[in-house]
């Protein structure tokens, strides 16, 4: 199961179906929309310059795509506020991924729990300048920042590493987020978008173009 409350639409889509290893299977889709106060923060202007609440607008879902199940929880502008956390958390038969903690079965009756650690330069006496280094775990590096130095934040992680993997792409590499994967995400959304306002469960069919994803499987 993989649970995704950090981002809406195709983005939140593309990150279940990863977790969840699933492509251009059937979807089975329930959705609710629930309403209530939060408080106000900032928007793509900028900041908020008063204090005050806003009608909040959730959406939360349950996906079905093969018998595995996803979780999409996202509220209006959550990824611009400071009151609500943003939230990935995976679980399988032997354990579970939760922000950055893992607990996992290791033997008959042996469990452990690991926690992931956020590795920043520039903080006390480290003169590398502040950045991003990666993530650590109890036997050493488990994500290396393929920018090392460079001051960017997550989401610039995330798109030069995008911009790395398209030029590989334009000069014949391999593909890696292609329009198929795309239609998919979005074709997703919307049947999101109809289970939530009619109340009703929606269940996709394969499209045309799930044919290129679903020869990964």
């Amino acid at each position: 199961m993989a649970s995704v409350s950090f981002s809406h639409g195709y983005h939140a889509f593309a990150v279940m179906r990863r977790h969840l290893g699933v492509t251009g299977e059937p979807a089975k889709i329930r959705a609710s929309v629930v309403r209530a106060a939060v408080e106000t923060w900032g928007t793509r202007a900028g900041p908020r310059t008063t204090i005050g609440t806003t009608e909040e607008t959730r959406t939360v879902a349950l996906v079905d795509v093969a018998g595995r199940l996803g979780l999409y929880d996202f509220g209006e502008n959550q990824h611009r506020s400071y009151v609500r956390l943003q939230r990935v958390d995976i679980r399988g038969s032997r354990g579970e991924i939760a922000e950055d903690q893992v607990r996992l079965v290791r033997g008959v009756d042996e469990s452990v729990t690991i926690q992931l650690r956020r590795e920043v330069g520039g903080q006390e006496g480290d003169l590398t300048g502040h950045y991003l280094k990666g993530i650590s775990g109890p036997d050493g590096w488990i994500w290396r920042n393929p920018f090392p130095g460079a001051r960017l934040g997550d989401d610039e992680i995330a798109v030069a590493q995008l911009m790395v993997a398209m030029a590989g792409y334009a000069a014949g590499g391999p593909a890696f987020y292609g329009v198929a994967d795309a239609a998919q995400d979005h074709y997703l959304h919307l049947a999101l978008q109809q289970a939530a306002a009619t109340g009703e469960a929606v269940t996709t069919t394969v499209q045309p173009w799930a044919e290129d994803i679903l020869r990964r499987t």
